[in-house]
C-alpha cells in the first residue's frame, strides 16, 4: 500500500481480518505513516490525527485543521465485525465533504476526468476506423526493430489519416 501510493488517496483505511495476529502492528504502522505524511500533522500539530499541541495553539494555516485525516477501521468481514464502524466512517467523510467546498471541487474533477476519458476513447475509435491494420502492424514492427521510436510512429500514422 505504501509503495503504490494508496495512503495518499485513501479517504478511509480498512484493515480487514482484524482478528489475525499482527493487526495492531499494522494499524500502528498505518497511523504513523498517516501522521508523517499528512499536512495537518506538521509543525503546529502533534503528529496524532491532527490534534493541536495545545488547545490555545492556532494553526499557521487554518485550512490544515479542516483537512480530513483518513480513519483506520478494523473489520472482520467474514463475521460482519466492524462493518457498522466502516459505514459510519464513510458517512462521516461524506458529511465532511458536503460541509466543505471540497465536495463540488471533487465532483467537478471526477466529471472532467470522465468526460476526457470518454472523449479520448471516442476519438481513438474514430481515428482507428481510418487507419488500416497493416499500418499499425508495420509501425509495431518498425518500433520493435528499433527503426523508429513510438512517438515518431504516432506522427507518421496521423499524417496518413
Amino acid at each position: 500500500a505504501i509503495k503504490a501510493g494508496i495512503l495518499e488517496i485513501a479517504d478511509v483505511l480498512v484493515v480487514n481480518k482484524a482478528d489475525r495476529p499482527g493487526v495492531n502492528r499494522t494499524v500502528q504502522a498505518l497511523r504513523m505513516m498517516l501522521d508523517l505524511g499528512h499536512p495537518a500533522s506538521r509543525s503546529e500539530f502533534a503528529g496524532h490525527h491532527g490534534q493541536r499541541l495545545s488547545p490555545q495553539a492556532e494553526p499557521t494555516n487554518p485550512t490544515l485543521s479542516k483537512l480530513w485525516i483518513p480513519p483506520i477501521v478494523q473489520t472482520v468481514a467474514s463475521d460482519d465485525q466492524g462493518i457498522d464502524a466502516l459505514i459510519d466512517a464513510i458517512a462521516a467523510h461524506r458529511q465532511q465533504l458536503e460541509n466543505s467546498a471540497q465536495h463540488a471541487t471533487i465532483e467537478k474533477r471526477h466529471i472532467e476526468i470522465e468526460l476526457y476519458e470518454r472523449l479520448r476513447d471516442s476519438l481513438l475509435a474514430r481515428l482507428l476506423q481510418d487507419v488500416p491494420d497493416s499500418a499499425l502492424s508495420a509501425a509495431v514492427e518498425r518500433i520493435q526493430a528499433r527503426e523508429i521510436d513510438p512517438q515518431s510512429a504516432v506522427r507518421e500514422i496521423l499524417t496518413q489519416v
